[in-house]
C-alpha cells in the first residue's frame, strides 16, 4: 500500500457503553420470566440469553457509526477499510478494541478531455464468404455423425476414454476424461495428441506420450511430458444436412432467407464489435492522459477475482495462475479505469441513473464530448457516414432500389439552459411498387409498414411506429426521442405472406445534446428530405442552433436516404 494514501485509528468501545447499546435494541423486546424490562438484565445473562452473534451484531452497529462519523468529519475518499479486533479481558470493566486501517483513493483532476478525439474503425464489411463460412459452421452443428467400420481419419470424430499422468507419476488438471469426442483437424487438441489418434479402430487402446509446448496455456505444464492410455469408443464420419433440412431447422423460408438472416446477423455483430472498439478508445485515451496511484487493496481483489474466472474458463486451479503478469496487468487496468471514471462523475457532475450500467452512461458523456473536441462539420459528416454504413440493414439498399423510402424526417427539438429534448419525430415515405426480386408489389399485398429508428447504443433498431392500413404514402409521429446521438431511421415493408418484402434506405440525423453558445431557450426544427438519386450517399447534415438572443425555428434540408 501506499503509505500517503494509509490512515490508521484505534476505536475503544467501553462495556458501559456497549450495554447501553444492547439495552436500547431490548427496550421494547418481551421481558424474561423474573426481570421486569429486558434492560434490567445483567450483561451476562443478556449474552447467554441472546447469543455472541447478537453481540456481534451490537458491536457491528457501534463500530460501524464511529468509523463512518470519523471518516465524515476528516472527508476521507476511502478505498478499502480493514477492521482488526480484539477484546480487553484484563480490563473491568471488559473493554472493545479495534484498530481501523484506511486506503483512500488518491486525489487527482481527471485530465485529457479536451483532447479526446472519435476514432472511428475500418468497418468491417460482410460478403458471401462470410456468410459460407458461418453457413458452414452452422452446417456442422445441426448434421449428424455416423459411426464407421474403419481406421480413422482427418474431419472424423474419435470418441475416447482416457487417463494420463506426468513424467514424475503425477495427476494434473484435465488429464482424464470420459466420452470425449474428438475432430481431427479442426484443432481442439494438441497436433501431437491428435496425430495418434489417426488411423485407429473402434475397440482399440493405445498409449503414447505427449510434450507441452512452451506457449501452453497452463503454465505448469510447458515443456512437460505427459503419458496417456486411451480406449477408442468409436470413429465416426460427418454425415451433412441437406439445405431443406437446414432451411427447416432455422426457420427460414428458403435458402436464400437463411443466408440473408445470416448476413444480417454478422453485419450486426461486426457493428457492434465496431461499437465496442470506439468505446475502449475512449476510454483507453482518458486512462493514458491520467497517470493514477492505484489502490493496493482494489487491485488484489481485482487480481483474485481475474484468476477465479480465467481458472473456471481454463479448467484449472486459481493456484496456477498466481505468476500470471497478463492478469495483473488487466486487474490493473480496470482498477484505473474505474478509479478515473468515479473521479470524473464527481467532477464534471455526471447525472448517473441508477437503472442504467454506469459505464454506459460515462461512455456517453464521453462520447458527447469528444464530438464536441472535434472539427464539428467533418466530424458529424464522417460520423453519420460511418454510422449509415454500419447500419444492420444498409445491404438492403443496394438490393432493392425500388424499396420504400423515406421523403421526409422532420424533428421538433426543445432546448433549455442548453440542455435538449426531443419531443417530435414524424417520418413520411412512400410504399414501396415492387419487391427485392424486382416482382411487382400491390398495395393489397402490403400487410404492414413498420418505421424503427436505431441510435447506435447497441441495442438494435427499435420499432416507433406500425401501420397496417397502407396507402400510397405513409406517415408516423413518435414523440420523446433521445438527444445528443445520431437517429437512423427505416422502414419494413411485410407482405400479406408474412415476408419482409422491402427494406428502405435509412435517413440519418443528428441532434446535439447542447448549444455551443448559452442560450436559455430556443426550439430547433430539423427536417431531412432525402434524395432517391442519392440514396446512401450523403451524410445527413449537422443541425445549427438558431443564433441568440432571438429563438426561432431553423429548418435544415439535405441529401440522405
Amino acid at each position: 500500500m501506499n503509505a500517503e494514501n494509509i490512515r490508521t485509528f484505534t476505536i475503544d468501545l467501553p462495556q458501559d457503553e456497549v450495554q447501553a447499546a444492547i439495552r436500547r435494541k431490548l427496550k421494547n423486546h418481551p421481558p424474561p420470566a423474573g426481570f421486569r424490562a429486558p434492560e434490567f438484565m445483567p450483561f451476562s445473562y443478556i449474552i447467554r440469553t441472546f447469543g455472541e452473534e447478537f453481540l456481534s451484531d451490537i458491536l457491528r452497529e457501534l463500530l460501524n457509526k464511529k468509523v463512518n462519523d470519523r471518516i465524515a468529519s476528516e472527508k476521507w475518499d476511502v478505498a478499502h477499510t480493514l477492521i482488526t479486533g480484539k477484546w480487553s479481558r484484563n480490563d473491568r470493566p471488559l473493554r472493545y478494541i479495534y484498530d481501523i486501517t484506511l486506503e483512500l483513493y488518491a486525489d487527482f483532476v481527471v485530465r485529457g478531455l479536451d483532447s479526446l478525439q472519435i476514432r472511428l474503425p475500418e468497418r468491417t464489411l460482410v460478403d458471401d464468404s462470410h456468410v459460407d463460412a458461418a453457413l458452414e459452421v452452422l452446417r456442422r452443428g445441426q448434421s449428424q455423425w455416423k459411426a464407421v467400420d474403419r481406421p480413422s481419419c482427418a474431419g472424423d470424430r474419435v470418441t475416447i476414454n482416457f487417463h494420463s499422468m506426468l513424467s514424475d507419476g503425477s495427476p494434473f488438471p484435465g488429464g482424464t476424461g470420459e466420452n470425449v469426442g474428438i475432430e481431427l483437424g479442426a484443432g481442439g487438441m494438441l497436433p501431437e495428441f491428435e496425430s495418434n489418434l489417426t488411423g485407429v479402430v473402434a475397440g482399440q487402446k493405445l498409449d503414447f506420450s505427449v510434450v507441452f509446448p512452451l506457449d501452453y496455456g497452463t503454465s505448469f505444464l510447458r515443456d512437460k511430458i505427459a503419458f496417456f492410455s486411451v480406449s477408442v469408443l468409436s470413429v465416426s464420419e460427418f454425415e451433412p444436412i441437406t439445405d431443406d433440412d437446414l432451411v427447416k431447422k432455422c426457420e427460414a423460408q428458403s435458402m436464400a432467407h437463411l443466408r440473408e438472416k445470416t448476413f444480417i446477423h454478422l453485419q450486426s455483430q461486426h457493428d457492434e464489435q465496431d461499437k465496442r472498439d470506439i468505446e475502449s478508445d475512449l476510454l483507453r485515451q482518458l486512462a493514458m492522459a491520467n497517470v493514477v496511484t492505484l489502490p493496493t487493496s482494489l487491485v488484489t481483489q481485482q487480481v483474485q477475482a481475474l484468476q477465479i474466472e480465467t481458472a473456471m474458463q481454463r479448467g484449472v486451479h486459481p493456484a496456477e495462475l498466481q505468476d500470471d503478469t497478463g492478469i495483473l496487468e488487466q486487474a490493473q487496468y480496470r482498477v484505473h479505469l474505474s478509479v478515473i471514471t468515479r473521479t470524473l462523475i464527481r467532477q464534471e457532475k455526471i447525472e448517473i441513473l441508477p437503472e442504467r450500467d454506469l459505464t454506459e452512461q460515462v461512455v456517453e458523456w464521453l462520447f458527447s464530448r469528444a464530438a464536441r473536441n472535434s472539427e464539428t462539420g467533418k466530424f458529424l459528416e464522417d460520423y453519420a457516414m460511418w454510422l449509415r454504413r454500419r447500419h444492420p440493414h444498409h445491404h438492403h439498399s443496394r438490393a432493392a432500389p425500388l424499396a420504400a423510402r423515406i421523403t421526409d424526417v422532420f424533428l421538433h427539438v426543445h432546448y433549455r439552459n442548453q440542455g435538449a429534448t426531443v419531443t417530435t419525430a414524424t417520418v413520411r415515405g412512400t410504399t414501396p411498387t415492387q419487391r427485392r426480386d424486382n416482382t411487382p408489389l400491390d398495395l393489397t399485398d402490403v400487410a404492414r409498414i413498420d418505421i424503427f429508428d436505431d441510435i447506435g447504443d447497441g441495442n438494435g433498431p427499435q420499432q416507433i411506429g406500425s401501420l397496417t392500413n397502407v396507402a400510397q404514402t405513409f406517415e408516423f409521429t413518435t414523440s420523446v426521442l433521445q438527444a445528443g446521438v445520431t437517429h437512423s431511421f427505416d422502414v419494413v415493408v411485410t407482405d400479406v405472406q408474412g415476408h419482409p418484402s422491402a427494406i428502405s434506405n435509412i435517413a440519418s440525423v443528428f441532434v446535439p445534446a447542447t448549444l455551443a453558445a448559452p442560450q436559455a431557450v430556443s426550439d430547433l426544427s430539423v427536417t431531412l428530405n432525402p434524395d432517391p438519386g442519392t440514396a446512401g450517399e450523403s451524410p445527413a447534415p449537422a443541425p445549427s442552433p438558431a443564433p441568440a438572443p432571438t429563438p426561432t425555428p431553423t429548418g435544415i434540408s439535405g441529401g440522405g436516404a
